[in-house]
């Protein structure tokens, strides 16, 4: 039995690319968008009318409890316009039951940090149940009521909270000029009023157009994403913002694709329209004088192109099977595409069992524990 020198490197690395491989792997699998936020009930706020140029100092209460693992509440404000929210005020939580809080005062002006210069409109406010290190973004459960700004004054308004949900079609990616379908999905369902769709690049906002939704759908159909990566938005405003408030959903990341560089199918050379103007041209001449004479066959006429035209759709179906198998490649990409996350973590995982398996191996024939014969 012969053993393998005791040279340790080999093993350290396998082993560590094995891990660092599976770490990414396990990253990969277990990363997810944000969950939906779930409106858990209404917000009531006192006092409820103050200055906005005034910082907030509300004591608030809800219809139910926050959900287990709550350790702190934050009231945010949220601009319908973007989707964006602002943390007004926040404390710890500790109970069990319905919230009944005296928030500490806050430390920013109730419309300090909206864009301007007009500010008179309906804002949302949330009263979010956070657990330890979540932020608004990712937090699952809110309570909500809505304001009313106008002019140098806010009141809490009894307009119904909704919500606004945005998904792309494809997802996540797409190639520059190829089309894109994005879709909202406002609740409830029967709310009037109109979506406006559009997307945000290097802090630009453009709008691709406004929809009025149907049965609580909005769809709008786009190729004019440019290539890179932008965030796309679909802002609700209702019909009627008393009755209504504004929400807006968003898809934080999508990628646009530069367009695959198109090579040439090769074509059959030659003008076939050259083929039927030589034949005619000799064979009347030669043909006719002698044929008849010894078989009795008729003249061949000069029109006849039967074998010029075969060989002509021969070239045809040529060309038009290397046009097919482009595409079925084109098919298979956008197959890979819609993989995305999985396949990849997928891959990663295998590769990081077949590092650390050839790390054991190469282990246990050092130690004396493995031959082959």
């Amino acid at each position: 039995m012969h053993r393998l020198a005791p040279h340790r490197s080999p093993i350290a690395l396998l082993t560590a690319l094995g891990l660092l491989l599976g770490a990414l792997a396990a990253t990969l699998a277990l990363s997810t968008d944000a969950r939906a936020a779930e409106r858990l009930g209404k917000l009531t706020l006192t006092p409820t009318t103050g200055s906005a140029y005034d910082v907030l100092d509300e004591t608030v209460t809800t219809d139910a409890a926050c959900p287990a693992q709550t350790t702190e509440l934050g009231l945010y404000m949220v601009n319908p316009a973007n989707g964006q929210v602002r943390l007004m005020q926040r404390a710890a939580y500790t109970g069990t039951g319905p919230v009944n809080a005296d928030l500490p005062r806050g430390s920013i002006e109730v419309i300090g940090w909206l864009p301007g210069p007009e500010f008179d409109g309906v804002y949302p406010l949330q009263l979010h149940c956070l657990k330890a290190g979540e932020n608004p973004s990712t937090s699952a459960a809110y309570f909500s009521t809505n304001i009313r700004v106008a002019g140098d004054t806010w009141t809490v308004v009894d307009a119904e909270s909704t919500t606004t949900a945005l998904t792309a079609a494809p997802a996540g990616t797409a190639v520059l000029g190829a089309e894109v379908t994005l879709t909202a999905a406002v609740t409830p369902a029967t709310v009037a009023g109109q979506v406006t769709f559009g997307y945000e690049k290097s802090g630009t906002r453009t709008e691709l157009g406004k929809v009025t939704p149907t049965a609580g759908t909005a769809v709008l159909k786009t190729t004019a994403l440019p290539q890179g990566v932008v965030a796309l938005f679909a802002t609700f405003t209702p019909t009627d913002p008393d009755a209504h408030a504004p929400s807006a959903g968003s898809v934080a990341t999508y990628t646009v694709t530069p367009a695959p560089t198109t090579t040439p199918t090769d074509t059959p050379t030659g003008d076939p329209s050259e083929t039927p103007s030589e034949t005619p041209s000799e064979t009347p001449s030669e043909t006719p004088s002698e044929t008849p004479s010894e078989t009795g066959t008729p003249t061949p006429d000069p029109t006849d192109t039967g074998d010029t035209a075969g060989t002509s759709g021969g070239s045809d179906t040529s060309a038009s099977g290397g046009s097919s198998g482009s595409g079925g490649a084109s098919g298979g990409n956008g197959s890979l595409a819609a993989t995305g996350t999985p396949m990849a973590a997928a891959a990663l995982g295998a590769l990081s069992l077949v590092l650390l398996g050839a790390a054991l191996v190469i282990h246990v024939r050092r130690k004396g524990l493995l031959t082959f014969h």
